[in-house]
């Protein structure tokens, strides 16, 4: 009989992890299981007796578990109550699962997806185009009455073409995007569904009954729960840089900047103090060398990088 592989397992991502960290991980999370049994202990304490290396192995990821266990990155992932046991279990799905804890949403019969790194730019049946960034899927759902395109996930820019009396939609997280005869992107982000208007405008309604017209030049952030946030100017060449092949940070903060940097490349970078999270950076990212920002980040700013697998790095105070 094979045994089922948990919700968060990323086969790609376990694969980078060498033997001694896959039992290291095993058992960090059997120790924090809802029962552990005497047998339980003994047997681990055999196994950190039998070589020296099982417990440096284990104290790296219970230093892990430590240093993400309050920082933003993990708590805005929490959907349960959190425990110490839950804490460890989120751990350990960052490290072998990518961050994911839960349902992974790979709607692998989207429409049109883009893989992690890659774009693509499709033809809608009304002649929109539509532009996808890195770990994108989208679908449409009506095109006879209501042109509606459904983002699953990911970020896409719409340049969408005139077609009166038939509305151009976008729903993401149980929101609506209408566009008012417009170019326009709709990220699906951490914090809830970003829009960033260049062209004309769009009139937002969210799931609490909420509705907002947004300009050209501004942004705003929807949520799932129905907030909107009010609209605020910005660069649209620096906020959709990635349709030109670069990732553009203008004094933003460092976790935002990792967070956009996972985005587009394979494994997952995590910064282990929250002061440093919160720590401005300005950088320009070539997407074609992603990893290359990493050694920008070093060169620019108090940090060292440790790769601890081949996809997963950590950034630390230094």
């Amino acid at each position: 009989m094979t045994k089922r592989k948990p919700s968060w397992f990323d086969p790609e991502l376990e694969a980078g992890l060498d033997p001694l960290q896959r039992e290291a991980i095993l058992w960090f999370n059997r120790l924090r299981a809802d029962r552990v049994t005497a047998a339980d202990r003994n047997a681990f304490n055999a196994w950190l007796d039998r070589d020296a290396a099982h417990g440096k192995a284990f104290q790296q990821i219970e230093d892990l578990w430590s240093g993400l266990a309050g920082l933003p990155e993990a708590q805005r992932r929490r959907r349960k109550a959190v425990t110490r046991r839950t804490v460890g279990k989120g751990v350990v799905a960052l490290l072998i699962g990518g961050g994911i804890w839960g349902l992974y949403r790979s709607h692998p019969f989207a429409d049109y997806r883009t893989g992690v790194g890659e774009r693509l730019a499709v033809t809608l049946p009304d002649g929109s185009i539509a532009e996808l960034s890195s770990d994108t899927a989208l679908s449409i759902d009506d095109y006879a009455q209501t042109r509606r395109i459904i983002l699953h996930r990911g970020e896409a820019f719409f340049k969408v073409a005139a077609v009166p009396g038939r509305p151009f939609v976008v729903e993401a997280e149980g929101g609506t995007v209408t566009a008012l005869g417009t170019a326009f992107s709709v990220a699906d982000g951490a914090d809830g569904v970003l829009v960033t208007v260049t062209e004309h405008a769009v009139r937002i309604a969210t799931s609490a009954g909420r509705d907002m017209r947004v300009d050209a030049g501004s942004q705003t952030i929807f949520t799932a729960g129905g907030a909107i946030s009010p609209p605020h100017a910005i660069d649209p060449a620096v906020e959709l840089a990635w349709r030109e092949g670069r990732l553009v940070f203008v004094n933003a903060r460092l976790d935002r900047v990792v967070e956009a940097l996972n985005r587009w490349r394979r494994g997952r970078v995590v910064v282990m103090n929250s002061a440093l999270a919160a720590h401005p950076v300005t950088l320009i990212v070539n997407l074609s060398d992603v990893d290359g920002a990493l050694n920008q980040l070093q060169d620019a700013l108090p940090l060292s990088v440790t790769s601890v697998t081949p996809l997963l790095t950590l950034l630390h105070a230094r």
